[in-house]
């Protein structure tokens, strides 16, 4: 944990962001963990002598692991821009480039075209080539990205751009974003006739044997998907689920899986990667102790978690090795190592590890949102879960089906308090029947329609028509449960925007949570989860009681790139909105990716002018979301 509060202290410190406050968040939240690790350690081993002596070394300790984790995060910032140099000097200069590189993973869609992730190798000129180096991410505008595979090297001509952040607080965090996959520059090509295949290899610089290996049964993986399903959102359902693409879901079905607090059922998550070691070590247990006398000379058990530990590697390799997956499978690997030379192993230790992997890794994972929710929800399941289960008696017959159902909702609810603060502080918006929704979709999709679609998958590997028969069927399945979110999702009070708390109110919420959980009797626990639960009625009210008291004009002119749009702070609470810009950039709305976030960074929840000086796309453009997403008094 302090190794972590390192890395966010060093990114604070070096502004790792245009607009430092996007760090607030994460340093908020690493603190508030140490600290209750820190008392939950205490409260766990209060049969041990303690004194001025531990205490010494715990601070020694958090000190050393505090300053390393800050050299790693700066050491590993400097070998990024480094490896990266020479393709951000030649995306300095204006114009087009053509450049040879090589796709390193499996192209995506994007609107009116496909994504690449390449691997840039040197740059054509009339003088002959030159080496440039550099990972860039290509948007190819009306490009089927069936066309391309993992392993071809093609040459494009392309406008290059550095990638930035818009200047404007509460906006996505594009540079971190685009750091966790060692990407500093983008680029666009026009249309099919400014690219071009010119060779497939195997291996390079960039992609080694395993990786490529494991990205070719992907592609393989993601073209049996499109032809297997023939709806966009079923197709998309399963690539997030199998691939770890959630590029391929319509945006529409996207929000409908963000409203009801349920996106995380499109990750590969810590119960999607537990069901599978469970199906394959299970599975291999069953043939291996029906293999003649083989369990009088091998431990069956262990040799069939490591079957289960294998499927779980190469599941994580298959949906990309994304935060999810890999904090799932470290954990998993983690036990499991545990269980093989016999030692036992706890749950907070396996989040531990599995978090100081992935900081070593790449310390930007602490800046993803993915990784800040997953980690939190984890770390309540378990401190809760811990708690609890002192409190539990044994049970049996029908009482046991109560308790399981009680506990599934109890999971269900400390999930939901875990990851409000940190959903409401980078998406402003909260979810009223996450709870409810979870409940019910979780089971479905983990424990039915997962074990289904990875099924469909290793058929299809072995024999693609039966492969592509269980997806036809799965794909009947998720049209019905996708059918059913949206029925939910899309009524007005299943979701509300809110206005993002700030670091200390985030701080304070789970710090809170976290000391609810120590609390001696079950209803002094129940009243400290209402007074949390209490703060995100109290917070809002708080923010709109200090806009109120306001007696200054602010005007704000934001950064909307290629655009204008003035916010006017008027005294009293209101606010005045003069145009809202707009980029003619495809899956890019000002609006609501500009404009709004920064208005509820201010603590805004309706706007109470909007006026339009002329109508030019770069002035009105991002509008339209704005009028959706507010409460709008008057259009001047």
């Amino acid at each position: 944990m302090f190794f972590a509060l390192g890395i966010a202290g060093q990114g604070a410190g070096t502004a790792v962001v245009p607009h430092g406050p996007h760090l607030l968040g994460p340093l908020a939240l690493v603190a508030f963990l140490c600290l209750a690790s820190v008392l939950f350690l205490q409260s766990s081993r209060r049969d041990e002598p303690g004194g001025p002596l531990a205490w010494f070394a715990w601070g020694a300790s958090a000190l050393v692991f505090f300053s390393i984790g800050g050299m790693h995060f700066h050491l590993y910032r400097q070998a990024l821009r480094d490896s990266s140099a020479s393709i951000l000097a030649l995306s300095q200069d204006p114009g087009r480039h053509v450049l040879t590189g090589q796709i390193l993973r499996v192209p995506v869609p994007r609107a009116r075209g496909a994504r690449f992730l390449v691997g840039v190798a040197r740059e054509e000129t009339p003088l002959g080539p030159v080496p440039v180096t550099g990972l860039v991410q290509l948007s190819a505008r009306d490009v089927d990205p069936f066309s391309y595979a993992p392993g071809d090297w093609i040459r494009f001509s392309a406008a290059l751009y550095p990638v930035r952040n818009f200047k404007t607080p509460g906006t996505f965090d594009m540079e971190s974003y685009m750091a966790l996959k060692g990407i500093a520059v983008s680029a666009s090509v026009r249309g099919p006739l400014e690219i071009v295949k010119v060779g497939h290899g195997r291996a390079s610089r960039f992609l080694g044997p395993a990786r490529y290996w494991l990205e070719t049964v992907r592609s393989r993986l993601v073209g049996g998907i499109r032809e297997g399903f023939g709806e966009e959102g079923p197709r998309g359902v399963a690539m997030a689920l199998i691939a770890g693409q959630r590029e391929w879901l319509p945006e529409a079905e996207k929000e409908w899986f963000s409203a009801g607090g349920v996106g995380h059922l499109l990750a590969v998550s810590g119960l999607h990667m537990a069901i599978v070691a469970l199906v394959f070590g299970l599975g291999a247990r069953f043939l291996l102790v029906r293999l003649w006398d083989l369990p009088l000379y091998v431990d069956v058990t262990k040799l069939s978690t490591c079957v289960a530990l294998g499927a779980t590697f190469l599941y994580a390799g298959i949906a990309g090795f994304s935060p999810s997956a890999v904090r799932a499978m470290v954990m998993i690997l983690a036990f499991g190592a545990a269980f093989l030379v016999d030692r036992p192993q706890v749950p907070l230790n396996a989040l531990a590890i599995a978090g100081w992997i992935l900081l070593l890794i790449d310390p930007y994972y602490l800046f993803s949102p993915a990784f800040q929710l997953s980690f939190a929800a984890v770390f309540f399941l378990v401190l809760y879960g811990t708690r609890l289960e002192r409190d539990m008696r044994p049970v049996s017959g029908r009482a046991r089906w109560k308790r399981s159902l009680y506990s599934w909702g109890v999971a269900a609810f400390i999930g939901y308090l875990a990851t409000c603060p940190l959903v409401s502080w980078h998406f402003h918006r909260v979810s009223l029947v996450a709870v409810p929704l979870n409940m019910l979709l979780v089971p479905v999709v983990s424990l039915l329609l997962l074990p289904w679609l990875l099924g469909g998958a290793v058929l299809y590997l072995a024999w693609p028509r039966a492969g592509l028969f269980a997806w036809q069927a799965a794909g009947r399945f998720i049209r019905g449960f996708t059918s059913f979110l949206h029925l939910v999702a899309s009524r007005p009070w299943a979701w509300s925007w809110m206005v993002p708390p700030r670091a200390w109110e985030v701080f304070l919420a789970y710090a809170v949570l976290a000391c609810s959980a120590f609390l001696p009797k079950r209803r002094w626990m129940a009243l400290g989860l209402g007074i949390y639960c209490m703060l995100f009625v109290l917070y809002p009210l708080e923010r709109r009681a200090e806009l109120s008291r306001r007696d200054a004009l602010a005007l704000h002119v934001l950064d909307v790139g290629q655009g204008a749009c003035q916010v006017v702070e008027i005294p009293h609470g209101k606010v005045m909105v003069v145009d809202g810009g707009g980029l003619r950039s495809d899956g890019f709305d000002t609006g609501r990716m500009i404009v709004a976030p920064f208005l509820r960074a201010r603590g805004h929840d309706r706007i109470d002018v909007v006026a339009i000086t002329h109508p030019q796309h770069d002035h009105i453009g991002g509008l339209r979301e704005l009028l959706n997403e507010f409460p709008v008094g008057e259009l001047w």
